[in-house]
């Protein structure tokens, strides 16, 4: 289940950090500010955040993710709220 604190979290951090989607390119991954870092311990998945932005109703992240495969990439709040 995804705890509704995290998603006001998450929009907060988005609203605060100036790091919309596309700001930080350039940049190596070693250099970029982690923004979050969201577990899940059911399925033993990591997502590291790097940037974010509003997108509608949802967030729009660029960051990591270890899951099946350890890769960098796009992903939203849903993305994260329905896994798998």
């Amino acid at each position: 289940m995804f705890d509704p604190n995290l998603e006001l979290s998450l929009r907060t951090l988005t609203e605060s950090f100036n790091t919309a989607v596309g700001s930080t390119d350039g940049t190596p991954e070693a250099e970029k500010q982690v923004m979050a870092k969201v577990y899940s311990p059911t399925m033993n998945w990591t997502w590291t955040i790097y940037e974010a932005s509003v997108e509608g109703e949802d967030l729009l992240f660029f960051g990591r993710v270890d899951g099946f495969e350890s890769e960098l990439g796009y992903f939203t709040l849903t993305d994260l709220k329905t896994p798998g």
